[in-house]
């Protein structure tokens, strides 16, 4: 009886302290949202700013009105995004990072301003296996089409490591799912990041002509290597748009095309040799020339 009694007057004593203390992170919590909220709303103008000021300098070449421009789009998303709520426009995935989302929800808001879009096969890109992305390359702008077309999955993808010098650009390609790679002595460590990110599920954004031509040149090897090794589905894909975003193309938008191929799965006990590699190799050129037309 006595215990049952110290028991109750320990927990009534206590009650108050632990609710205080309840209140007290919950009222800790509320505010690391709101704080979250406003870095995402700054986030979010940020990458404004800079995607139209790098977009509309590609398509100006002068500095002056190119940043008067970023300006302009950094002003209209931060409006933008805190008239619809912020969480509501940039949760694309839950599992990205808030720099991420934010990133790729600014993107395809620009994008969608600058081009009348036909995407073909994307139900190709889902499901739990990882994925190579294996698509032909024309100019610098088609990696931005062909990660808009897969939206609201992400593509990672190798970007040469001289883009990684300006720390503003950086960000934007890491949020984008970019990481460098030295592409005069690709390393072992780059191509086992690969290998990994689809071990994970991931997809992964890979350009295997070694010049950006509109000849269908037969792809490298080094994409069915990895998915030998990662034992990962290749997706087939090809572009068909400009080489370059102009700035006429907000007023004039250009026709852009994306087809995502039928996946080439990978049985699980493949050999990763080089006879295997050349036939996966085979294949591959095969299907991208197929939906190429």
């Amino acid at each position: 009886m006595r215990q049952a009694f110290a028991a109750a007057s320990s927990e009534a004593l206590l009650a108050p302290a632990r609710d205080a203390l309840m209140s007290a992170n919950e009222k800790k919590a509320a505010k690391l949202r709101k704080l979250e909220a406003q870095r995402g709303i700054a986030a979010f103008a940020f990458t404004g700013f800079i995607v139209g000021t790098l977009v509309a300098y590609q398509m100006t070449g002068a500095l002056f009105p190119a940043t008067a421009i970023g300006i302009a789009v950094g002003a209209c998303s931060a409006f933008f995004i805190t008239g619809i709520k912020v969480w509501k426009l940039v949760s694309l995935d839950r599992n990205q990072s808030t720099s991420s989302s934010v990133f790729i929800g600014s993107l395809k808001i620009l994008l969608s301003r600058l081009g009348k879009v036909t995407i073909s096969g994307a139900e190709h890109l889902s499901g739990p296996e990882g994925k190579i992305v294996v698509c032909n390359h024309v100019g610098w702008a088609d990696p931005l089409w062909v990660v808009y077309s897969a939206l609201p999955h992400t593509l990672h993808q190798m970007a040469k490591k001289e883009l990684f010098d300006n720390p503003v650009l950086a960000w934007c390609i890491r949020a984008g799912g970019g990481f460098p790679i030295d592409r005069s002595r690709p390393s072992t460590a780059t191509i086992k990041q690969v290998i990994t990110l689809v071990e994970q599920g991931k997809r992964v954004l890979i350009f295997p002509q070694g010049t950006r031509s509109r000849d269908q040149t037969e792809a490298k090897r080094g994409a069915a290597t990895i998915a030998l090794h990662a034992k990962g589905q290749i997706v087939p894909t090809h572009y068909e748009g400009p080489e370059k975003i102009r700035f006429i193309h907000l007023f004039c938008r250009p026709l852009i095309r994306v087809t995502f191929g039928t996946p080439i799965v990978i049985p699980k006990d493949a050999l990763t040799d080089k006879e295997v590699a050349l036939r996966l190799t085979a294949e591959l050129d095969e299907a991208m020339n197929a939906i190429a037309g």
